[in-house]
């Protein structure tokens, strides 16, 4: 049986997506800490979701390469941000930035 934390929440354009990936990620770390996974898809759907008073438990994951969108999508606020680019050999390998100099190629 699945036992759910209330405070995860995956918040997508497609339902069926986001139950999935919340029981995922819900049987495989139970004690998830309070976030909310936006998806942003299609492009520019994280920024009509996070808003201010909740962004700085959201963690935003979008495919969008340009340096210019993830420096707007820092600017919402949000904990963390992670850019997947389909054109890699492997889809699942994720860039994920702690903070804003990183998604640019420089160290942290």
């Amino acid at each position: 049986m699945l036992v759910r934390n209330a405070h995860l929440q995956v918040i997508s354009t497609q339902p069926l997506l986001a139950r999935l990936l919340e029981d995922a990620l819900h049987a495989r770390l139970p004690d998830f800490p309070a976030v909310s996974l936006v998806l942003d898809w299609p492009v520019g759907f994280a920024f009509q979701m996070v808003k201010p008073e909740s962004a700085a438990s959201s963690f935003v994951l979008t495919q969008n390469p340009c340096p210019e969108y993830l420096d707007d999508l820092w600017n919402l606020g949000s904990d963390r941000l992670t850019q997947s680019m389909r054109k890699r050999p492997r889809w699942g390998t994720l860039s994920v930035c702690e903070n804003r100099k990183c998604h640019r190629g420089r160290s942290p």
